[in-house]
């Protein structure tokens, strides 16, 4: 895993739990990487979702200098789209954030 990634992930993973204090015990998300975002197998409603994307463009923007528009990419509620899973999520969050390294 590279620095990018391994960084994005724990970025990531502090945005899922600012999300998860205020979410009942039953829908908290987990660290799985097979951990539905959106779609009916999401523990997420539409309220949890923004705020777990707003989260995390606001601490990637802080943890690397650039900001990132998540809701940008027009397949991302997709069902093969970057929400399909956590894993995929955090892979779609360091693509985007090397695009804008360089």
């Amino acid at each position: 895993m590279n620095d990018i990634a391994g960084r994005v992930r724990e970025l990531v993973f502090e945005s899922i739990d600012d999300v998860n204090l205020g979410l009942d015990p039953d829908n908290r998300l987990t660290k799985d990487d097979s951990e539905p975002l959106f779609g009916p197998n999401s523990r997420l409603g539409s309220l949890g979702l923004v705020n777990l994307l707003l989260a995390v463009e606001e601490r990637v923007e802080a943890g690397f200098g650039q900001p990132i528009l998540i809701t940008d990419n027009p397949t991302l509620f997709n069902s093969e789209g970057p929400l399909r899973s956590l894993g995929v999520f955090i892979d779609f969050v360091a693509d985007m954030v090397r695009k804008s390294e360089s």
